[in-house]
């Protein structure tokens, strides 16, 4: 069986969870005449993006979104298999993709 070459990797997730917090901090000051308040929030966000030109005679490494990494699979001759795990800043159990 051959597949197109952006086809050719058969999986599915992983499941990946966003790790990012947000901290709300709160202060009120108070007195008899003044009354003040002060809320911070801070998230931090980084994206990362790559290309690669496969091997000839490679699976294409799948392209399943920024949250999982996929840099496991160039490189992998049919029939064969990687590993797609989630990508830092988020959580979930990795999993096989099969390279046919």
């Amino acid at each position: 069986y051959c597949y197109d070459l952006d086809n050719n990797f058969e999986g599915s997730g992983p499941d990946c969870q966003t790790t990012t917090t947000t901290t709300t901090v709160s202060t009120t000051v108070s007195s008899s005449t003044t009354s003040s308040s002060t809320t911070a929030s801070l998230t931090t966000t980084t994206t990362t993006t790559s290309t690669t030109t496969p091997i000839p005679g490679t699976c294409y490494p799948p392209v399943i979104g920024q949250d999982k990494d996929t840099s496991n699979c160039s490189g992998i001759f049919p029939p064969g298999t990687c590993t797609v795990s989630c990508t830092a800043g988020y959580s979930g159990d990795p999993v096989i993709y099969y390279c046919y």
